[in-house]
């Protein structure tokens, strides 16, 4: 399941399957312009999760999606910071010491303005406990 902060007029939530999917085809998901947009995978139940995979927005706006941090959470409302990006590239490959949870959000920590947030792949990887 994939939830994004806000939507805009370039979402596609029908394409949301793609972008969390792991597989080759891509979809993207696109939120509003705001100061702290965010994008949350959440698993089927708990896991081990060790590594996330994004790819950014192939556009002139692909600058848009850092500076950024990814957090992991068990139930939803307690963040761990677990990896952070602030090079703007194609993708990103973050792999980090295992940590349990069911949810990971990537969120926009840029402190000047508002920016929308948009990838075309967010996949998360780890051992499942479910």
């Amino acid at each position: 399941l994939l939830r994004i902060s806000t939507t805009s007029n370039w979402d596609q939530p029908a394409n949301y399957r793609t972008v969390i999917d792991g597989k080759r085809a891509v979809g993207n998901f696109h939120t509003a312009s705001e100061s702290a947009p965010w994008a949350e995978v959440e698993l089927p139940g708990m896991a081990e999760i060790s590594a996330v995979y994004l790819e950014n927005i192939h556009t002139q706006n692909n600058g848009r999606a850092v500076p950024f941090k990814v957090e992991i959470s068990e139930e939803g409302t307690a963040w761990q910071t677990v990896a952070t990006a602030t090079k703007s590239q194609e993708d990103w490959k973050l792999t980090f010491a295992p940590v349990k949870g069911r949810f990971v959000r990537v969120t926009w920590t840029g402190t000047e303005g508002r920016t929308f947030l948009h990838f075309r792949k967010f996949t998360v990887h780890g051992k499942k406990l479910y």
